[in-house]
């Protein structure tokens, strides 16, 4: 029988080894955002998420839709979140409506947000680019 120890998260794992396959796919997944945020998203975008006012309001706009998917609510599908190939639950999306790169005004409004799932989210990311270009 292998020697065992425990991962940072508690989960078993050989001596060999650093973390468990979870805790580095959580890393890993860490890293994209951070690359992500750090050499594609400008700079005033990430300032803006990770901003008070944008937790407060896009939480608000969470709770108000109940955290559905607004375009699966309208084909008649209650879909709040997704698991990832880990069997760790994902909550739905805020996004806006109107690219905040389109419109920079919007924002903080209201009527310009809606939760969309990750599959939703996917599709509309791709109208976007489709009819705003990489903007």
């Amino acid at each position: 029988m292998a020697m065992l120890k425990l991962c940072r998260c508690g989960n078993p794992i050989t001596l060999d080894k650093q973390s468990c396959d979870i805790c580095i796919t959580t890393t890993n997944r860490k890293e994209s955002y951070s690359s992500y945020d750090k050499y594609k998203r400008d700079k005033q975008s990430t300032a803006f998420y990770k901003s008070k006012a944008w937790k407060v309001l896009s939480n608000e706009v969470y709770i108000e839709q109940h955290g559905l998917c607004q375009i699966c609510l309208e084909n008649k599908k209650m879909v709040t979140g997704s698991f990832d190939k880990n069997g760790n639950f994902k909550r739905n999306i805020i996004d806006h409506i109107i690219p905040i790169k389109i419109d920079w005004s919007k924002r903080l409004c209201k009527d310009n947000l809606w939760v969309l799932c990750i599959s939703c989210h996917s599709k509309k990311t791709a109208e976007d680019k489709k009819k705003y270009g990489d903007s």
